[in-house]
């Protein structure tokens, strides 16, 4: 079957637009890859720096509790 010099333009253009929407969709899903780990990051490292507030909290409260006290004993 004979087919048109126009029919293989628009098949060729056909291809190109979803070999196109292809590498877009993979850019897309490495970019909400990349995008989760750097959140799961945030997160990590929010965290840490919450318990790292909290331990030092903690520490100073003892010293300044210790200190009131020290003064009531007197």
């Amino acid at each position: 079957m004979y087919q048109e010099p126009q029919d293989d333009y628009y098949i060729r253009k056909e291809e190109e637009r979803e070999e196109r929407l292809d590498r877009l969709r993979m850019t897309a899903g490495l970019m909400e890859f990349f995008g989760v780990v750097l959140g799961v990051i945030a997160i990590f490292v929010l965290v840490v720096l919450i318990v790292s507030l909290c331990n030092w909290l903690y520490r100073d409260m003892e010293s300044i509790f210790s200190v009131v006290f020290s003064i009531f004993k007197s």
